[in-house]
């Protein structure tokens, strides 16, 4: 009897161990299956990567190939991590600057590449666009820009004029090294580019509304004190010190613009800096007119590539930029660029802004209404927010 059930229990355990088998066979099987696909997907998609690389490279000899200087086959496209390999197309734009690498200095001179004064300034004005200006002309394979606001005419003059050939871009003969400050708009920043610049510079300006610069100047100072005061470090205090020289910096943006009975604060740096026939005058007086290029920062909103022709032209630039560089991101509410890569403006680009009252609106637009139109009359040029009746 115990034979028989010895017998037994011995089948029963066979029979489980065959079923176990059975079970990691098909396992293994699987796991196969499973780790095959997972290779296969992985092959198909640096192919697939490989072959959009090579588009990008068709794409980008298309657009520069009628650019003069720039021969085929020493462009070398700008990968995933928009690796800078050569300075004669370099996206050199300040806002991919944790993706930016620069070439070591002896590679950039061996290919002809030399640092000099610039050809060309953007001065100001602050708040109008600045940024984006620069950002999207960076992008033409003939301008050299520097990749943030050096500021040498306004607070680092001392450090000289060597120094400050050394901060910029390295660039071909044939491209435009092109500086840019948003503070460079005073007369005083004028006398000094007069007589360190070249004498051809090419100066250009963007201006828009000046009461909508100033609500954007209001909130721009207030938010760079807020990320200050919340890093906790000693930058709070500076800022504070630094900026309170000229602006008032408790108040809110209505008692920042109007007084207690109700009048405009003329001296509010908010309002002067909006007048800009006062420091158009000066600059008209030590350049001759087609050398100074004046934009409307509502043309640049509302069509970067009308822009863009017009500063091709007036710096001599070769056609590049086409409509088709550009496009419209609804979320962000202003233009992006769509080529030769798709890049935005930084967060702080499109940040909401306080509303002013129209009683406060119509006040601030009668107070520099009559410097508009004197602008509009020394300028030759008219512009979009001027009121006219």
């Amino acid at each position: 009897m115990n034979k028989c059930k010895s017998k037994l229990l011995k089948n029963q355990l066979l029979m489980v161990n065959m079923k176990v088998e059975r079970i990691l066979t098909r396992a293994s099987a699987l796991l196969f299956i499973l780790v095959t696909v997972v290779l296969l997907r992985i092959v198909y998609n640096r192919i697939s990567s490989n072959r959009g690389l090579q588009n990008d490279v068709k794409i980008r000899q298309t657009e520069l190939s009628s650019i003069e200087g720039f021969q085929k086959d020493v462009l070398i496209p700008i990968v995933k991590d928009d690796i800078c390999r050569d300075c004669k197309y370099c996206y050199t734009s300040g806002f991919r600057q944790n993706k930016m690498k620069v070439l070591p200095i002896k590679q950039l001179r061996q290919s002809g590449c030399e640092q000099r004064l610039p050809d060309a300034i953007i001065i100001g004005v602050k708040k109008c666009g600045t940024g984006t200006l620069r950002h999207f002309i960076s992008f033409h394979p003939q301008i050299a820009p520097v990749r943030e606001a050096i500021d040498y005419f306004t607070t680092r003059y001392s450090n000289g004029i060597d120094w400050y050939k050394s901060q910029m871009p390295y660039a071909l003969r044939n491209q435009t090294v092109l500086d840019k400050s948003p503070g460079y708009f005073a007369p005083q920043t004028c006398d000094k580019i007069r007589k360190d610049l070249p004498s051809d510079v090419r100066i250009i300006a963007i201006l828009r509304d000046p009461v909508a610069r100033a609500v954007s100047d209001f909130t721009h100072i207030h938010a760079i004190l807020d990320e200050a005061k919340k890093s906790g470090s000693n930058d709070y205090e500076k800022d504070v010190a630094r900026l309170g020289k000229s602006y008032d910096l408790v108040s809110s943006l209505k008692d920042s613009l109007i007084d207690a009975n109700g009048n405009v604060r003329v001296n509010s740096s908010l309002l002067k800096q909006g007048i800009y026939v006062n420091n158009l005058g000066y600059w008209f007086k030590q350049y001759p007119r087609d050398q100074i290029l004046l934009i409307d920062g509502n043309d640049l909103t509302k069509n970067p590539y009308k822009v863009m022709q017009t500063m091709e032209t007036f710096l001599g630039l070769q056609t590049y930029f086409t409509e088709k560089h550009f496009y419209f991101n609804p979320v962000k509410r202003f233009y992006c660029l769509a080529r030769p890569v798709n890049e935005c403006m930084r967060g702080f680009k499109g940040r909401t802004h306080p509303v002013l009252s129209q009683d406060i609106t119509k006040k601030l637009q009668e107070f520099f209404n009559p410097f508009d139109r004197k602008l509009e009359e020394i300028t030759g040029q008219t512009f979009s927010w001027v009121r006219r009746n």
